[in-house]
């Protein structure tokens, strides 16, 4: 990494100097989570049952990053959604609404699922690379 992270403590309070810390394992994991090079792919779902939201590129992995899912605010009822490498099993989430930070990684050649329980929209963005 090129230089340390440094936190500036006691910025709230007028006339205090900011004492600098220095966090090494924090400044590697920021730069793991956000140093860039990371595809983002947005879709609004609307077909019940399995969606592909994401297909690598032939020989690589997803390795997904961030996901986002927020139903349609119109929707009569609610939709349980599934985030999953299907292929695989590797069920990652089940849920109505989230946003979410993790590493999870498929197989070769696996597609990333998104599965709607109903056939009324949600939108959803994911931020991944292949590997």
């Amino acid at each position: 990494m090129s230089s340390p992270i440094n936190v500036q403590l006691g910025q709230g309070a007028p006339g205090t100097t900011p004492w600098p810390v220095t966090d090494t394992a924090a400044e590697a994991t920021l730069g793991n989570r956000f140093a860039g090079g990371l595809t983002s792919t947005a879709a609004v779902l609307s077909a019940a049952g399995n969606n592909t939201l994401i297909t690598p590129p032939a020989g690589k992995s997803v390795r997904l990053q961030w996901v986002s899912m927020i139903p349609d605010t119109d929707n009569a009822t609610a939709n349980l959604v599934t985030v999953q490498f299907l292929t695989s099993g590797q069920v990652l989430y089940i849920a109505y609404a989230m946003a979410h930070w993790e590493l999870f990684t498929g197989n070769v050649n696996e597609p990333l699922t998104v599965t709607l329980a109903n056939a009324q929209p949600v939108a959803v963005t994911a931020h991944w690379k292949a590997i």
